[in-house]
């Protein structure tokens, strides 16, 4: 666990250009919805993670139990 994991949210974002998502490599599309890790405190640089929404849905199942 790295100490600005408390910080971590995702964003839902539409995509413009295609992009792979960083758990499964599904291709997302460009107008495609998916999900970017993003940090509460916008003074920290901080290269965030692209995941599709079939992954988002599944990761919060698994944390919703």
């Amino acid at each position: 666990m790295s100490k600005y994991d408390p910080m971590k949210f995702w964003k839902q974002t539409i995509a413009r250009s295609s992009k792979l998502c960083q758990i499964c490599n599904k291709l997302i599309d460009i107008g495609e919805t998916y999900y970017c890790e993003r940090l509460t405190d916008s003074k920290i640089n901080f290269i965030s993670k692209k995941i599709c929404s079939d992954c988002y849905k599944y990761l919060n199942k698994r944390d919703k139990k």
